[in-house]
């Protein structure tokens, strides 16, 4: 125990540990998936576009949230609708989105879709499709856990380090 905290102690300013890392370390723990399980629907707005065709397009959008019967499915949605195009994103990409995406997806449980949000790109819905996604986007928890044993590896790495160079500096006398 007091090894652990002279190491703490020592080497706690040393080592950070920022989102990305914490990300990372979440999806290679869950089979390493690159789509992250979010997959973003993008209904297009053509430039100077007045409400009545923004208040068109967002309800398409809610027709076809309506329609969403899971993940299976989300590429079928988006084949009848012209012009609309399917992303699957990283877990690093959705914590990038805008505020009121970000929030929607992070908030949202796996095998749901967001509520349409209107960008200047055009009409955007999210679905939620794997339990990392989830986990990795919105449960603190699990971050925080990630974090510690990031933390914890890191530290672990610094305290055998250490022990090397206290070994060799050290005098041993035999008797």
């Amino acid at each position: 125990m007091v090894w652990q905290r002279v190491i703490q102690q020592k080497f706690r300013r040393e080592v950070q540990v920022n989102d990305a890392q914490i990300d990372e370390a979440l999806s290679n723990s869950n089979g390493g998936s690159s789509s992250g399980g979010i997959k973003q629907l993008r209904l297009p707005l053509p430039s100077g576009a007045d409400q009545k065709i923004v208040a068109a397009k967002v309800a398409e959008a809610e027709n076809l949230r309506a329609r969403f019967r899971g993940c299976g499915s989300f590429q079928s949605l988006a084949n009848g609708v012209e012009g609309a195009t399917v992303r699957n994103l990283r877990v690093q990409d959705a914590s990038t989105l805008g505020s009121p995406a970000r929030i929607l997806v992070r908030n949202a449980k796996v095998g749901q879709m967001t509520p349409p949000t209107v960008t200047h790109a055009g009409i955007e819905l999210y679905a939620v499709c794997a339990a990392q996604a989830a986990a990795a986007t919105g449960d603190l928890d699990v971050r925080d856990e990630a974090e510690r044993k990031i933390l914890n590896d890191e530290l672990r790495v610094k305290a055998e380090e250490y022990l090397k160079e206290v070994r060799e500096k050290a005098f041993i006398e035999y008797r």
